[in-house]
C-alpha cells in the first residue's frame, strides 16, 4: 500500500480532505488540513492531530483510515449525529454478507459514544484508540505503517493527492466496516472497554 493509498477519498463516502483557510502552522502545507464529515456537517480533527494518533498507532499497525475516522467522531467531544451519520453509511451496503458486519460495526460505534467521558479525553483517548485496535488484523503491519508515516514526514504534499476524490471501491468500505466489527466482538460492552483500560490509563483519570 502507499501513502496516498491509505489516505485516500472517495465520491460520496462519509468522509472527505478539506481546508480550514484560518489555521496556519510552520508546516509547508496549508491545503487539505482537516478531514470533514459532510453529512453530519462535523470537522473530525486537524491533520496535525490525525497525524499524531497514526504516529503512536506506528508500532502496533495503522487501522483502516475510514474506521479510524468513525472511532474519533465516537468518542469527540459535543453533540454528535450518530444515527445520521449511520442511515448515511447504510447506502453503501451492496452485499448481503455485510448486513451483519455493519450492524456490529454500529454497536461498537454506539457504545463509544455512551463510553465514559474520563476515557475519551487528552492521552486516555490515544490509549483507547490502542486499545481498540490492538492485535486487529485488518490493520496493516508495523512495519508497513512505520514505513508509510516516514515516508510522509518527508513528504507531506503526497497526501494532497489523496484530497483528489475517486470511486467509492467497495473492498474499502468492507474493510472500514470489519475492523469495527473485530473491535465489538472483543468488547462486548462499554464495561468490557473500560476494564481493559484500568491499569493502562492513569487512576486519577478513571476513579469512579
Amino acid at each position: 500500500m502507499e501513502l496516498t493509498e491509505y489516505f485516500q477519498s472517495y465520491e460520496g463516502y462519509f468522509w472527505e480532505w478539506a481546508t480550514d483557510e484560518d489555521v496556519s502552522n510552520d508546516s509547508d502545507y496549508q491545503v487539505n488540513n482537516m478531514i470533514y464529515f459532510p453529512t453530519v456537517s462535523s470537522v473530525i480533527g486537524y491533520r496535525v492531530y490525525i497525524l499524531t494518533i497514526l504516529r503512536e498507532l506506528q508500532l502496533q499497525g495503522w487501522p483502516p483510515f475510514g474506521a479510524l475516522l468513525l472511532v474519533l467522531y465516537a468518542t469527540q467531544d459535543g453533540y454528535k449525529q450518530l444515527r445520521t451519520l449511520i442511515d448515511d453509511l447504510k447506502k453503501n451496503i451492496s452485499r448481503e454478507q455485510t448486513k451483519e458486519l455493519f450492524s456490529e460495526a454500529v454497536f461498537l460505534l454506539k457504545k463509544l459514544e455512551i463510553l465514559d467521558h474520563k476515557y475519551k479525553t487528552g492521552q486516555n483517548r490515544v490509549v483507547l484508540i490502542q486499545t481498540l485496535f490492538a492485535d486487529n488484523k485488518t490493520c496493516l503491519t508495523s512495519k508497513k505503517s512505520q514505513e508509510l508515516y516516514n515516508r510522509y514526514i518527508k513528504i507531506p504534499q503526497l497526501l494532497n493527492e489523496s484530497a483528489y476524490k475517486i470511486d467509492l471501491r467497495y473492498e474499502a468500505f468492507r474493510k472500514d466496516i470489519i475492523s469495527l466489527a473485530v473491535i465489538n466482538r472483543k468488547f462486548p460492552t462499554t464495561e468490557s472497554i473500560a476494564k481493559a483500560l484500568h491499569g493502562i490509563i492513569e487512576i486519577p483519570a478513571v476513579e469512579e
